[in-house]
């Protein structure tokens, strides 16, 4: 026999058990500050519920609050997330807020709070995979560009350091300081084994399409340069060639190729393109 409950008012504590279906269209604070929400059933969220998240470290129901839903979880109203203990997240920490059979619907709005210069929230996974994280970007080029002020286009660079703006954002770095170390792509080898490698931020930006490419020309023509290597939208590398990948710390992985080595007295460049998705 299942059966349905529906709050109104405040919901607090570790939730309901057994297989009944709940809605929310009052405040809900997810365990005992902080701690876990369960529920054996399905949950849903009217356009009225405001849901408060506690994250006050990275551990999940001991440092932070978490939701879990055996059944459906349906998304609705404010979900407003607090900072407690003095924390401040690093980049490429994630929180993982909700977990549930399936994940539907969107909230209405979410409050995050704000954190220092060069660290930003990534919400983009929130309503399907229940996770916010925090990158050393934003989640797209223009909020990237709105926040440091860029008043020059993506493929400008405006701080002089030899990066693109694009480039800045895609390693996420700060394009109003003049400061390429450790950002610009290397090839390194020797002649039995070629490697091309470059960081990238992570949560990766999903707004961008990058391609490893090659040419024995530099020419512009069609046809000129070869695609190696294609990553759009953050959807993985689709290629035919062995990468690695390696995380740094810090928000920053390693990304590196190896290549073919060309035959001797043959001439070969390669370099790493980058385009805003439309």
């Amino acid at each position: 026999v299942q059966s349905s409950a529906l709050f109104f008012g405040s919901l607090t504590g570790n939730g309901v058990s057994g297989g009944c279906s709940v809605f929310i269209e009052g405040d809900m604070r997810p365990g005992f500050t902080p701690g876990v929400m369960a529920f054996g059933g399905d949950l849903s969220y009217g356009p009225f519920a405001s849901i408060l998240f506690e994250i006050g470290g990275t551990s999940a129901g001991r440092d932070y609050d978490q939701i879990l839903v055996s059944g459906g979880l349906m998304l609705n109203g404010n979900l407003d997330v607090q900072l407690t203990n003095d924390f401040l997240p690093e980049p490429g920490a994630v929180f993982t807020l909700l977990q549930a059979g399936a994940i539907m619907g969107t909230f209405l709005s979410v409050d995050l709070p704000s954190l220092p210069r060069g660290r930003f929230w990534h919400h983009s996974d929130l309503e399907t995979a229940g996770s916010l994280s925090v990158g050393l970007t934003p989640d797209s080029y223009p909020a990237f560009a709105a926040a440091y002020g860029l008043t020059t286009a993506p493929e400008k660079d405006q701080d002089g350091d030899g990066l693109a703006n694009l480039f800045e954002y895609l390693t996420g770095r700060d394009p109003t300081i003049a400061d390429a170390a450790g950002a610009t792509p290397r090839l390194s080898g020797t002649l039995d084994a070629l490697a091309f490698t470059f960081p990238l931020a992570q949560p990766g930006a999903r707004d961008t399409t990058l391609e490893l490419e090659t040419s024995t020309t530099l020419g512009d023509a069609p046809g000129d340069w070869e695609v190696l290597a294609r990553n759009s939208g953050d959807t993985g590398w689709d290629t035919a060639l062995p990468v690695q990948i390696v995380s740094l710390g810090n928000g920053v992985e390693e990304v590196r190729f190896s290549l073919p080595v060309p035959p001797e007295g043959y001439r070969q460049f390669f370099r790493l393109r980058a385009q805003l998705l439309p």
